[in-house]
């Protein structure tokens, strides 16, 4: 390559209106350089002739906008093939040329026959907008207490009690709780005020329900994923003996699991699930509820017993010591239940079918449902000309004792006609029942003849209940009045007379609270004459999340609202141990001191989850970032943490940044530098607003955004080193910025920036004969999107300092792929579009002219090796979006998508290989992917990995595979190596020798790359939660495995094989 002499000035000569200097450039001492020996003006053009000696093999002409600022351009380009001659160039005579030089160079890095191929690339015209191929939407990062029923006891250990699942439980001195956002918490308590999280079993996004079994062990319900196809649900026991839980053993669940209940020591699972049946070839799906039951006496060896299947569908589960009651529509008349009858009296999970009991109508919950000794009752609400409240009453046999006649109704009532029924409670001989029109009327009912039910009371009063808790002849209600939740108390010693004795109402304008459809979430505590009532609403400052304090007095038959505890997200459950209040989500656990209910005390407050956005690997540490978000029920902070690899959810230190969200963040030197910005005003539909109107496209400065330094080499002690303020238009606000580092003192802050433009008007009034007005499509056009790149000099640590930022483009492009780095400049593509008619339209001159997007891609480069002064090269043609940059960026490669004759997108991608001379780019060779799924394309020094799925000859998606392509010496893209996937890749990034791959089945592959061609699996990972992460923002090494940060679920670790 060139190696740059002394300027060789010439006298300056007025070529129009520009000041032209001239230079040239060798490769050594010795070398003939070339030499500039004319120039002059013809037409709008400058023609430069070079004398260039012989042994030369490429001759580039660039060009400088001033003097002592700024980088050199190139131009054109001359290939001579050793031989010398005489060259001529032509450039636009323009006002941004200063100086011009040649550079000259005796050998090429790529053979010269990689630059014959064609340089022009017509784009396609297409009936559709950017494709999949751009992704606008932002940048890459590049680089219980539950409630029990006495039961027999036919075996002796332990009292068949009917226990409800739950999210936590509180035992001793002991807390369990079943965080949907991180898994299995365990929360010592033992020092009432300062209760400390001892462990957890990460199981993210995977369930919440949970059984406390004897001995210290957890049996949680753990659902299926979210992907496609995906129905094995499990239940997972886990040993908690120890500070930190572990899987204990596993059990399989088809289908998504609904309700459960475990009668003793045997777990019955409700799942929806559907059975394939195949006549004659032909497949028919019918869809059914799943009753499995499990064996859980030893918790170490747990065993499968029994599963029943029923086609349809249901929810409703209830269950007695004897018999599980299993509610769904019926097959044959949605409005009617069917309830199944399950003998369950075998202690040790074996189950069998009992008797089936149809009711009048359709069966909402599982307070519906009651069976005391033989008689078995039913609420249900008929729809048939008038909506009816039914009570049905039947008498059912004792399982292990019946007769002849298992089943028989008995006995009938109607409640109510055209009211909705709401709650419903059984107390021995009494039901209570809530329903609702225009006041919520309380029957009390008589069941103490099953023959002849009769409704012995009846009381109306505003709103409805939805909860009913007996307690003697007093019953305590939640529900709803006047848009508040509402906590009532009633007297039912008469139930001739039931009477309400108090009432408080929750919030100030509008409140609602999880207790209103599950019970679990209110806790009503007689014995302490207190209620806690967790709900969120309106308040005189704003919304509000809080836990409220109701004095119970029975003495006195009152209710009393008391003191709030008051926190920045919604509470899940409360629980009085001791003499303190625990209050749990699935953020924090608190411990209050409500001695005094007016002004309950926070003691402490446990972090049990928190947003991770982005993590990165420091050493031995890890950095966890969390950037500021704030919605209903939940409020994130930006910060930062370190904690160990697999001690994520223990930080060894925090420190709390500016309240901005995070726009960007990157690693290098055992420092953090991230970028914080405001977020966007959004209009109602999601258009960022603009001052100056729709259709303009604004460089402004925004919002100032705030950089910071932050050193985290002590990983106890994290610091912020320095700061500084940086313009941020308001076009990049709430887009991710990628930085792209050139260099230990220079690093980029890339974004892609939207612009949108006005209504589209398709056509006009005098097109179209009789139309009176202009037609608007009623939406917004295409837009725009630009890149903004702002520099910033980081040589003083203490001080980063803003050298330069720019936006390149114009309106025409509708789209910007990510960036790469080359040396100290940055290169990406963007992608034009116009409109040209459609040729294969008949001309209509009564009708618009039908047309077509014409769609291109350019490269764009920006040289930074002035920082202040950034030069943006010409554009050049590209066949397709840039997905990767060889070493000193001689080799490009691109992705386009394929069309059909319509200019519909088509199934298959194109693979191009491109060598780059600064000017333009030459195709060497191209090859068709042809995968249904968008494939990943990294690159490793002369080396691709391409993650794709196949395609099956019946035409379904194939499984994966990560395939590695090199250009070979002949000039063509060879695959020299693959690796077999079990899923569908969705995402590949690589980390130094560390290739990690995510499939759709949320597995997560950790592969060698020391050999490309020969790809080795040494870790694999993942869960089966409902989310899909994002790669890009994780960090590892092959030594050490990788992080990836899950949002609101923490971090996902994938470990190395040992």
């Amino acid at each position: 390559m060139g190696r740059q002499f002394p300027y060789l000035r010439l006298a300056p000569r007025l070529a129009g209106a520009f000041c032209l200097w001239f230079s040239v450039v060798g490769l050594h001492a010795a070398a003939v350089p070339p030499t500039i020996t004319s120039l002059r003006p013809e037409g709008t053009n400058l023609v430069i002739q070079v004398s260039a000696p012989a042994g030369l093999r490429r001759v580039t002409l660039q060009t400088r906008s001033r003097l002592g600022q700024g980088s050199w351009v190139p131009r054109a380009v001359a290939r001579l093939a050793g031989e010398g001659g005489s060259l001529r160039f032509e450039l636009p005579n323009r006002g941004d040329i200063e100086l011009i030089r040649v550079l000259a160079d005796e050998t090429e890095t790529l053979p010269a026959s990689y630059y014959t191929g064609t340089n022009e690339f017509l784009g396609t015209t297409s009936v559709s907008g950017p494709g999949i191929l751009y992704n606008n939407g932002g940048t890459g990062a590049g680089a219980l207490d539950g409630s029990g029923t006495p039961g027999a006891n036919p075996t002796g250990t332990f009292p068949r009690t009917v226990t409800e699942s739950d999210i936590w439980k509180v035992d001793g001195d002991r807390i369990y709780f079943f965080n949907a956002l991180r898994g299995l918490q365990v929360i010592d308590i033992h020092e009432p005020d300062l209760p400390v999280l001892q462990g957890t079993l990460a199981m993210p996004a995977s369930g919440e329900q949970m059984y406390l079994l004897p001995g210290g062990f957890v049996a949680m319900l753990v659902q299926a994923g979210c992907y496609f196809g995906m129905q094995g649900s499990k239940v997972i026991v886990a040993d908690a003996r120890d500070a930190v839980p572990r899987v204990a053993a596993t059990l399989d669940v088809d289908g998504y699991i609904v309700e459960s209940r475990l009668v003793g020591t045997a777990l019955y699972v409700a799942s929806q699930t559907y059975r394939d049946t195949v006549d004659q070839g032909v497949h028919t799906y019918t869809a059914g509820l799943l009753v499995t039951s499990f064996d859980l006496s030893d918790p170490l060896k747990p065993l499968a017993r029994d599963t029943l299947w029923y086609p349809g569908s249901g929810s409703v589960v209830s269950a007695t010591d004897r018999v599980l009651f299993v509610a769904g529509p019926s097959p044959k008349d949605w409005t009617r239940s069917v309830i199944q009858a399950i003998d369950i009296t075998s202690p040790d999970g074996r189950m069998a079918p009992y008797v089936s009991i149809t009711a009048a109508g359709t069966v909402r919950d599982k307070f519906k449902l009651d069976y005391q000794g033989t008689r078995f009752t039913c609420i249900s609400e008929e729809f048939s000309t008038v909506r009816q409240v039914r009570l049905e009453t039947f008498f059912l046999a004792d399982p292990r004792s019946a007769g002849p006649v298992a089943l028989r109704k008995t006995g009938e009532l109607t409640i109510a006609d055209r009211e909705t029924l709401f709650a419903t409670r059984f107390d021995g001989d009494k039901a209570y029942i809530v329903t609702f029109l225009r006041v919520d009327p309380l029957f009390v009912v008589d069941l103490s003849d099953a023959a002849r039910p009769r409704i012995s009371g009846e009381l109306q009063v505003p709103g409805w209940s939805t909860y009913i808790q007996p307690l003697g002849d007093r019953l305590v209600a939640v529900g709803s009045e006047s848009n508040r939740v509402a906590v009532s108390l009633f007297d039912v010693k008469d139930p001739a007379r039931p009477g309400l004795l108090s009432r408080v109402l929750l919030g100030e304008s509008y409140s609602w609270s999880e207790s209103t459809y599950n019970e679990k979430a209110v806790s009503i505590l007689p014995e302490a004459g207190l209620i806690l009532v967790p709900y969120s609403g309106d308040a005189t400052n704003g919304y509000a999340s809080r836990v409220q304090l109701i004095d119970l007095d029975l003495a006195r038959d009152t209710l009393r609202l008391r003191g709030v505890i008051e926190r920045p997200m919604e509470t899940r459950r409360a629980a009085l141990h001791l003499d303190r209040v625990y209050t749990i989500s699935s953020r924090e656990l608190l411990a209050v001191d409500a001695s005094d209910r007016d002004l309950p005390a926070v003691k402490k407050v446990v972090d049990l989850s928190w947003t991770v956005d982005q993590v990165f690997l420091a050493g031995e540490y890890l950095v966890e970032l969390s950037s500021q978000s704030t919605w209903w029920g939940n409020e994130t902070r930006t910060q930062l943490r370190i904690a160990r690899p697999g001690a994520t959810d223990h930080p060894l230190a925090s420190m709390t940044l500016s309240n901005l969200p995070i726009a960007g963040a990157t690693f290098r030197n055992g420092r953090v530098h991230l970028v914080q910005a405001p977020l966007p005003t959004l209009w109602w539909w999601g258009i960022p607003t603009d001052p100056a109107g729709p259709g303009t496209t604004p460089i402004d400065s925004g919002s100032p955004a705030l950089l910071s330094v932050i050193d985290v080499r002590d990983p106890l002690a994290p610091r912020v080193e320095g700061q500084a303020r940086i313009p941020m238009p308001s076009t990049t606000l709430g887009r991710s910025w990628q930085p792209l580092w050139l260099g230990d003192d220079l690093l980029v802050w890339y974004a892609k920036a939207a612009y949108y433009g006005g209504p589209m008007a398709m056509y006009s009034a005098s097109s179209l004969p009789g139309l009176a007005s202009a037609s608007v499509y009623p939406g917004w056009g295409w837009g725009s999107q630009r890149p903004t790149l702002i520099a910033v000099d980081v040589h003083s640590l203490s001080a980063p300092e803003v050298r330069s930022a720019i936006t390149p483009g114009n309106d025409a492009w509708i789209a910007i792929g990510d960036a790469f780095v080359d040396g100290r400049r940055i290169l990406f593509s963007h992608l034009l579009s116009d409109v040209v008619p459609d040729p294969t339209a008949g001309a209509n001159p009564a009708l618009p002219q039908q047309t077509l997007l014409r769609q291109r891609d350019f490269l764009d480069v920006v040289d930074y090796a002035d920082p202040g002064s950034p030069e943006t090269w010409e554009p050049v043609s590209l066949p397709g979006v840039l997905r990767g940059v060889g070493p000193g960026a001689d080799l490009l490669y691109t992705l386009s998508q394929t069309f059909d004759d319509k200019g519909n997108p088509a199934a298959g991608l194109v693979l191009t290989a491109l060598a780059f001379d600064g000017v333009s780019a030459h195709r060497v060779d191209s090859v068709r992917l042809d995968t249904p799924w968008m494939p990943t394309v990294i690159l490793s020094g002369p080396d691709l990995f391409v993650a794709a799925a196949g395609t099956n000859a019946d035409g379904s998606i194939a499984q994966g595979t990560v395939a590695t392509w090199r250009v070979g010496s002949d000039a063509r893209l060879q695959q020299v190596g693959r690796f077999d996937l079990s899923g569908i890749p969705t995402q590949v990034v690589q980390r130094g020798r560390l290739v990690v791959v995510a499939e759709t089945t949320g597995r997560v592959r950790l592969l060698d790359a020391t050999q490309p061609a020969a790809l080795k699996e040494v870790g694999a990972g993942g869960t089966g939660g409902c989310f899909w992460p994002d790669l890009s923002r994780g960090d590892g090494a092959l030594e050490q495995g990788f992080s990836i940060p899950l949002y609101d679920y923490g971090v996902l670790e994938v470990p190395r094989n040992p």
